[in-house]
């Protein structure tokens, strides 16, 4: 055997032996190391600069599997960066249980693709009693087995965008989420969330709690819209024994529930005005009484609201307190709809597709292309909650391995038009919807908005219907 850090030959393989430091450690050179599925246990070293995974035999790590595409994605190198790149794969290719299209690789990345699990390696690592090796066959990357390796990088997931607030989105407007998060997670600062029905704004206020130094501490939510006044407040505050009929003891509230941690209260838009006042003390002082209670208890909370209303209207409405709102509104972030992320659309149904395919019972579905193209185009007035939905209702009604244009709700096929040839029966189905539009349009005197809203539709879908089917906007 060669001495360390030499080289020789072994049953036509290169060895390569790499160097220890004087500390007892070793440079890793990056690779993926396969933990699970064909060829478990292999390792690739990324010496190029560009390594390509695929079902075909050209590629550099070949996985045998149908739900592999042909060229399924690639990592490219710039400098000692690596960056990996899903090439539109049928199936996606996800970083930490995170879909992904293009994403910079860190120690420790978990990349599954269909059943097969890779690590990504790139830290230096403590030596073990033997020289580790490179074991490389000619034109090949495959090296020796370091299950070692692995269960020391395993800890250490990726910090990377949107996979470790495990929020899903590459947009620009994703980014912006998640650089205020990473800005305000380590303060106690109350944070106001607004945004558009079905945004994530729930997503991200767990993204928050996660983020912040009270990761330990509970996060307690509470729904401001679905609980009549006196149930909030016993909701919020507590009660004691006897404090109304059906009080049969004491209840703990949910500020006192959320002690050193987070409180999210969505919908706080919603809050009764006459117990707005109360809300605004505890807010002010952390300090309350439960319902029918004299002893003041103090919490260690921070807050997170959310709302979907327009708070400054509801202030000039007088349905909302001016003192509460500017209590709330300490750092306030405004969540996109995702017509205006719709880089995102993609990745987001990826996720969904695997999520929900695993509850139920149809895993590794893929998605047509054609659909991801008609996903990508729609309005989504429902947002993120909305394509959810479209996702499973996909996944219950359809069959086979892959999502295909057919299992979409009728207003999304639309998109597909100018490549897909029409039926008789989806023809018959466009003439009655320009019917429908054309009538609103009339009644509205033309105007797009509000026939959108005659109809139930958001204006911007609206439109989007009407060029589709070859109306026009008399403003």
């Amino acid at each position: 055997m060669p001495p360390r850090g030499g080289r020789g030959t072994r049953a036509g393989y290169n060895v390569v032996m790499e160097r220890s430091t004087p500390s007892g450690e070793h440079a890793v050179r990056p690779r993926l190391i396969v933990i699970d599925g064909p060829g478990k246990g292999q390792s690739y070293v990324l010496g190029g600069a560009v390594f390509t995974i695929g079902r075909q035999e050209v590629n550099d790590l070949q996985i045998l599997e149908v739900a592999v595409s042909r060229r399924h994605c690639e990592i490219h190198r710039h400098g000692d960066e690596y960056e990996l790149r899903d090439v539109g794969s049928a199936r996606g290719t996800f970083i930490n249980n995170v879909p992904v299209g293009r994403h910079s690789l860190a120690h420790g990345d978990f990349v599954q693709i269909s059943t097969t699990s890779l690590v990504f390696l790139h830290e230096t690592m403590a030596d073990s009693t033997t020289a580790a090796q490179d074991v490389q066959p000619a034109g090949s990357t495959i090296v020796e087995n370091r299950p070692r390796e692995v269960a020391e990088a395993s800890p250490k997931l990726s910090r990377g965008a949107g996979i470790a607030h495990g929020l899903v989105g590459e947009s620009p407007a994703m980014k912006r989420l998640l650089d205020f998060i990473d800005r305000v997670a380590g303060v106690d600062s109350t944070v106001l969330l607004r945004g558009e029905s079905g945004t994530g704004k729930e997503l991200a206020a767990g993204a928050l709690h996660r983020a912040s130094p009270r990761v330990d501490g509970p996060f307690v939510e509470v729904n401001c819209a679905t609980l009549s006044e006196t149930l909030l407040e016993s909701e919020l505050f507590g009660h004691e024994r006897g404090a109304f009929t059906g009080a049969v003891g004491r209840k703990i509230g949910r500020f006192e529930a959320a002690h050193g941690g987070t409180l999210f209260l969505d919908e706080v838009g919603e809050v009764p005005t006459s117990l707005q006042a109360r809300l605004l003390r505890a807010l002010q002082e952390r300090r309350f009484e439960r319902v029918g209670g004299t002893r003041a208890i103090e919490v260690d909370v921070r807050v997170i609201a959310a709302t979907n209303r327009d708070l400054e209207a509801a202030i000039r409405d007088g349905t909302f307190r001016e003192d509460l709102f500017y209590r709330l509104n300490v750092l306030q972030y405004e969540l996109p709809p995702l017509r205006e992320r719709r880089e995102d659309v993609q990745l987001l149904a990826r996720h969904f597709v695997r999520r929900q395919g695993e509850r139920l019972h149809r895993p590794g579905v893929g998605i047509d292309p054609a659909v991801l193209r008609a996903l990508a185009a729609y309005d989504w007035p429902g947002n993120v909650r909305q394509l959810s939905n479209t996702v499973e209702r996909a996944l219950v009604l359809g069959d086979g391995e892959m999502i295909r244009p057919e299992d979409l709700p009728d207003e999304m096929l639309t998109d597909l038009d100018d490549e897909l040839p029409l039926s008789d029966y989806q023809t018959a189905i466009n003439e009655t919807k320009r019917r429908l539009l054309a009538t609103a349009l009339a009644e509205a005197d033309g105007n797009a908005a509000e026939a959108g809203r005659r109809l139930g539709l958001h204006p911007n879908s609206f439109r989007r219907l009407m060029r589709q089917l070859g109306l026009r906007d008399a403003g």
